[in-house]
């Protein structure tokens, strides 16, 4: 991901946290106090106030951008170049698909600006990658290139940087000119399933057949039987 780093979907943008905005924690005052009236007669100069305290606002990922990543009906893609690490890692791990370059720089070495991943990040990349990976990122501070990302299961592709544009438009492509019922199904599908633990409900399971209902079915199925392109309505 670039600094500042992104999330890229189509021709949409997320700016996400970069680490220049970890230097130092958020300060917030507290407002002044009003004020007092003006004495009716002369009165001695009052002793100067103490400075207010200040406030520590801790720095990070909100976890609602997590789970609207997560959540959202649409496929996200990151499209990683270069140094994607803590923040951005965050970011990259909640999406659906992760193609970096070979050489980009992803990790969580969080422990070394002296604090650790909260939960609501920690799972995503549990789940993604396993407590050995994870303890490689988040204990030892582990940075790996894309290549290594990519054995490890942190990204799906890792490409030479002078592909990577063209691997990502490629891939968007894809996902565009797919039926846009069968694709926020598949997301819908896998987030329930891992929440669930791999389990589903009968409710579930008839739920799943409620795309033979639509028009993308329908229009697939006369696609493939004229020889011609599908034309999808997300319907």
């Amino acid at each position: 991901m670039h600094d500042p780093l992104k999330t890229r979907f189509g021709a949409a943008f997320v700016l996400a946290l970069t680490m220049a905005s970890l230097a130092a924690p958020r300060a917030q005052q507290p407002p002044p106090p009003a004020a007092p009236p003006k004495p009716a007669t002369p009165a001695a100069p009052a002793a100067p106030a103490a400075p207010a305290p200040k406030v520590l606002v801790p720095v990070g990922v909100h976890p609602g951008a997590i789970e609207a990543i997560r959540t959202v009906p649409q496929p996200v893609l990151a499209a990683i170049e270069g140094f994607c690490v803590g923040g951005g890692l965050e970011i990259a791990v909640a999406c659906d698909l992760r193609i970096a370059t070979d050489d980009a720089r992803i990790g969580a070495p969080v422990g070394k600006v002296g604090f650790p991943f909260a939960l609501p990040e920690l799972l995503p990349l549990l789940v993604l990658v396993g407590p050995g990976v994870a303890a490689d990122l988040l204990l030892a501070g582990r940075v790996f290139n894309g290549s290594e990302a990519q054995a490890c299961g942190l990204v799906q592709r890792a490409v030479p940087r002078d592909d990577h544009a063209r691997v990502i438009e490629a891939t968007t492509r894809a996902i565009a000119t797919a039926s846009p019922v069968a694709a926020r199904q598949n997301k819908a599908q896998i987030r329930n399933l891992l929440d669930g633990g791999y389990a589903y409900t009968r409710e579930q399971l008839e739920a799943s057949f409620g795309f033979l209902d639509s028009e993308d079915y329908r229009e697939g199925i006369a696609a493939f039987l004229a020889k011609r392109p599908p034309r999808f309505a997300g319907k």
